[in-house]
């Protein structure tokens, strides 16, 4: 699962913009994180899920002004 998670995070990073890292790098990789780890241990095990629901959070807290 930690191998499932890891790469659902790589993906998911990799798939981000260069600018999105500009300005609160820690603030992304930490969404990210959050997502990932939270959906894995929620039972979803499909990384592209994983990824993309890691890409949708990142993008909704940050059009929310949420991030920080």
């Amino acid at each position: 699962d930690l191998r499932l998670a890891a790469e659902a995070y790589d993906k998911a990073l990799g798939s981000l913009p260069p600018e999105a890292f500009e300005l609160q790098p820690y603030t992304v990789r930490r969404l990210v994180a959050i997502h990932v780890i939270d959906a894995a241990l929620s039972g979803v095990r499909d990384i592209a899920r994983l990824r993309e629901g890691a890409l949708e959070y990142v993008r909704s807290t940050v059009a929310k002004g949420t991030a920080q």
